[in-house]
């Protein structure tokens, strides 16, 4: 297009000299070459008129496809974000189960009865929140599945590893958190029994005592 404008210029010159070869005895041969001249500039005009016409066309092609493109990648990259997201907030839930159902385990049998009530509430606290802990696995893995449909192979085997071992890692974190519920709350019944045992111990040395005391003031007297 360039070009063609520059073109323009050098036909301008041509018609400006055409004038004074006019005056010359190839006049005729003159205005014939210019006309053709002319003639040919003109159809390369309507060519270029033509082109500029078919170039906005396809940039305007180019550029519905390229935002149709950008919105697909912005899509792409939400769904990773969110994927990553839940998937980070999964892992770190179970991580932080997981030190506690270590903590409340480690040491049970010797622990006091205060020790256990705090880790057994500690435990129980973990039960109210497992339904929203299993929500967030699920949302993770959800995401997880729509992220798969727009990755490449091995972006794919990446994922899948992940949510293999998320779901692994929470279905044995639901196990440990049952078992681990289920013995405290026999160290406590334990304790309980203790105290009660104790107390009913008590009660028999303090009633044995009584009477002894009562037999030797008797025979005292």
């Amino acid at each position: 297009m360039q070009k063609l404008e520059k073109g323009q210029e050098q036909i301008d010159r041509f018609n400006q000299a055409y004038g004074s070869l006019m005056a010359s005895h190839l006049d005729t041969y003159i205005q014939s070459q210019m006309k053709q001249l002319n003639s040919r500039y003109q159809v390369i005009q309507k060519l270029k008129t033509k082109l500029k016409n078919n170039s906005y066309l396809v940039l305007k092609l180019l550029m519905t496809m390229a935002k149709d493109v950008m919105k697909k990648v912005e899509n792409n990259l939400d769904q990773h974000e969110q994927y990553e997201k839940n998937y980070s907030k999964a892992t770190s839930w179970i991580e932080d189960a997981k030190q506690i159902i270590w903590d409340s385990s480690s040491g049970a049998s010797t622990s006091s009865r205060e020790v256990l009530l705090s880790r057994l509430n500690q435990v129980q606290d973990l039960m109210k929140q497992r339904e929203t802990a299993q929500n967030l696995v699920h949302s993770t893995v959800s995401w997880g599945e729509k992220t798969l449909r727009n990755t490449r192979s091995d972006g794919r085997d990446a994922i899948n590893n992940q949510l293999r071992e998320l779901q692994a890692d929470w279905d044995k974190l639901v196990k440990k958190l049952s078992t681990t519920k289920v013995n405290l709350e026999t160290s406590m019944l334990q304790w309980a029994d203790y105290n009660s045992s104790y107390t009913n111990l008590q009660q028999w040395i303090s009633e044995r005592e009584a009477k002894l005391q009562q037999v030797t003031e008797q025979r005292v007297c």
